[in-house]
């Protein structure tokens, strides 16, 4: 959650889907073992992009 909040004000501004969607691609490529590759998530996906700001109003609700 701290990490989340001295973020916030990074993130101002930017398209904080991608970039988070962008952070999860690449934990996934380098870090998840080959059957985990399921979890690589299309960035252009809407999908994705709710979960993404779903996740921010709940870290930043009056955000």
């Amino acid at each position: 959650m701290q990490a989340a909040q001295e973020l916030k004000p990074v993130l101002a501004g930017t398209a904080r889907a991608a970039f988070v969607l962008a952070v999860v691609q690449y934990l996934v490529r380098e870090f998840a073992s080959p059957i985990a590759q399921w979890l690589r998530i299309q960035p252009d996906s809407p999908f994705a992009v709710l979960l993404v700001e779903m996740a921010f109003k709940r870290l930043f609700p009056g955000g």
